[in-house]
This record gives C-alpha cells, sequence and structure tokens, in this order.
C-alpha cells in the first residue's frame, strides 16, 4: 500500500488562547498530560503508515518545536510554509512534494489537532478509502455520524451508495456520493438536517491519489496550481517558499470540495472531536459532580458547569457557573461558556493593543 500521511500542523488554534501561542499552538499542547495533539495524530496511524510515510505541513514558525515533538520523521518530511495561505495551499504543497518523490501515492490529509478514540476503526476505514482512491478517481472526504444538531461545524450531505472496497477484519465502511456542503447552520436548519438522516459533520480529512488532487487544484484552483506546477518534477525547497506567498488563500472546502462533482464520503462513528475550544476539554477530562472540568486544583464552592484549566496554581470557585477559566504564567481569562467561539476574537484585540508579548 503506497499510502502517506499529509499532517496539516499550520494552524494557531486561536480559541484556546492564552495557552496556545504563535510558536507553540494547539496542537502541539500537553492537553492531556500525555502526549500532544499532535503526537497523538501520529500515533494513531502509526501501525498503518510508518514514520518515512508521514508529510507534515507547518509553519516556519513552527517548524522547530514540532520536529522536537516528532524526531522519528524525517526532516525533509516536514514541509514549512513561508506564509499561512490556508489549507487549499498547504495541500497543494504536500501534493507537488510527493508527485516528485512518490508520483503513485495516495494521500491521507489529516488534521494535527483532533481527538480519535476509536483509533483501530479508524484505521479500517482509512484502509478501505485507500482502496477506493487507488481504482477510482474521487475526491473523498470522511463524515463524522452526528450526534447532535451542532451549529459550530459544517455538514456533507450525501445520496447514493458507491461501490467500495472492505476495511480490515470483514468490517464493511459504505461510500456514499456527496451531494452538496452546508456551511455552519443555526440550529433550526441542523435540527432539521438529522432529521432527514443523510447529513455528516464535515471532518475535515480526506482521501486521494495524488493525481487525483492535483487534477482537481488544476481544474478549480488555476491560480494557485499553476505557480507551483514546476515542482512536480524536480522538488526544491527552497523554490517552494519562494512560490509560496503569490498563491492565494482559500479553503479546500472552498477551493476544490464544494465545486468537484466526483466527491465521495464515508461516514464514520470514531469517537471524533475536533478539539475546537475550550469546551472540548470533557473529551480528555471527566467532569465531577457538579459538571466541572478541571486537570488542576479547583477549590468549589456552590459553583457548576465550569471549564477550569490552570495546573499550577489553585482556582477558588464561589457561586458562579457556566465559565471558561484558563490560567497561564502571564494571562488569566474568564469567558462565559456561551462566548468560547469568540476567544478569536480577543485575539485579535490583543493584537490590536500591540501587546504582541501574549500572542
Amino acid at each position: 500500500m503506497n499510502l502517506y500521511a499529509v499532517i496539516m500542523a499550520g494552524g494557531s488554534g486561536t480559541r484556546f488562547w492564552p495557552l496556545s501561542r504563535k510558536r507553540y499552538p494547539k496542537q502541539l499542547l500537553n492537553l492531556s498530560q500525555k502526549r500532544s495533539l499532535l503526537q497523538d495524530t501520529v500515533e494513531r496511524i502509526k501501525p498503518l503508515i510508518p514514520y518515512e510515510r508521514i508529510i507534515i505541513v507547518t509553519t516556519r514558525k513552527q517548524a522547530e518545536a514540532l520536529g522536537s515533538q516528532v524526531p522519528n520523521i524525517p526532516k525533509e518530511n516536514i514541509l514549512t510554509e513561508a506564509v499561512g495561505r490556508n489549507t487549499s495551499a498547504a495541500i497543494a504543497l504536500a501534493a507537488i512534494y510527493l508527485k516528485s518523490v512518490a508520483p503513485n501515492a495516495v494521500m491521507a490529509v489529516l488534521p494535527a489537532d483532533q481527538i480519535i478514540k476509536k483509533a483501530q476503526t479508524f484505521r479500517s476505514l482509512l484502509k478501505c478509502a485507500v482502496g477506493l482512491a487507488k481504482h477510482k478517481k474521487h475526491l473523498i472526504t470522511i463524515g463524522i455520524q452526528p450526534n447532535c444538531p451542532h451549529t459550530g461545524y459544517g455538514y456533507i450531505i450525501y445520496n447514493e451508495r458507491i461501490e467500495s472496497e472492505t476495511g480490515g477484519k470483514g468490517e464493511d465502511f459504505p461510500c456514499y456520493r456527496v451531494e452538496s456542503y452546508i456551511e455552519k447552520p443555526g440550529l433550526e436548519k441542523a435540527e432539521r438536517l438529522l432529521a432527514e438522516g443523510r447529513s455528516l459533520w464535515n471532518g475535515g480529512m480526506f482521501v486521494w491519489h495524488v493525481d487525483t488532487c492535483l487534477e482537481a487544484l488544476s481544474k478549480y484552483l488555476p491560480d494557485l496550481y499553476q505557480p507551483m506546477q514546476v515542482l512536480e518534477k524536480t522538488w526544491d525547497a527552497k523554490l517552494a517558499e519562494s512560490l509560496y506567498p503569490q498563491l492565494p488563500s482559500i479553503s479546500i472546502d472552498y477551493g476544490v470540495m464544494e465545486r468537484a462533482d466526483n466527491v465521495a464520503v464515508f461516514p464514520a462513528s470514531i469517537g471524533w472531536n475536533d478539539m475546537g475550544s475550550w469546551e472540548s476539554l470533557g473529551e480528555i477530562y471527566p467532569c465531577d459532580e457538579f459538571n466541572n472540568i478541571s486537570p488542576g486544583q479547583l477549590l468549589n464552592l456552590d459553583s457548576r458547569d465550569l471549564t477550569v484549566y490552570s495546573p499550577d496554581k489553585l482556582v477558588a470557585a464561589l457561586g458562579v457557573k457556566d465559565l471558561i477559566i484558563v490560567n497561564t504564567a502571564d494571562v488569566l481569562l474568564v469567558c462565559h461558556k456561551d462566548r468560547a467561539q469568540d476567544i478569536r476574537k480577543m485575539v485579535e484585540a490583543v493584537k490590536e493593543k500591540g501587546w504582541e508579548e501574549y500572542l
């Protein structure tokens, strides 16, 4: 199996500020007190994909810290972005690199900052997706089976079933043709989507043959593909870095997946969480009897529904509820849970103040 993993590790994780910073973002954090999210991602796929076939795309500022966390991955497999240009450019960078070193590769594109509890099932599903990608020119995505009308995720709507290979241990993973994408819906629409039974959360994971990927980029994003095309036959890291800033900034969902007519999806029940905000800490740590989550010391009196991250200092909470409290060496964040998705606005406010030392 000529399967390569492309791990997307260039995000800044602003919704995990103030713990997540520019040089040490969410995917490098040891939130579980065991391994970082990046290290978990590598360990999850290692039984299927060896270190030498794992590619990581990250920013220049993060590369050193990232490399120290995954020393077994060859240095040449860590591709750096000169500037942030969203997921289409990052995927193009990896695909063109692979075209030069492994022209028949199948790529599994995976975010570095997700939790997947059912790792064996996930690997079996990947095998099945690879079988389809090798024989048919599909742009394959992995959709998450929804368990609630979540308004923070995009949705994938699917229709007829596509014939696919069988996963490991005789497990059958059905695959479907994608009908459309829907951006983050309101509650009423999310409830309707769940009731209709043909929708999945967009998990941001993809599988495709490197040629299928490059053909799609050439067709739908020629302004992005053409400047990089020169690197397909002979890879040159310095030339790639010099070309990168001129590429358009657009996500792979907007740029390709929502426009293509050969998109397929595998529904997945794999214990998935995208660790999108501090509220996701509940996926790692258990709640106490008052629904409080705290990996550090919490002195609680008549407080409930708190998410507290303060590993080095006692937090005493008296008569409060529905708060996120994050205590780092230089910043204390107090946020109502209803505003968890707006923490990125705090980061923008810090930028406007010119307080770069807190970013």
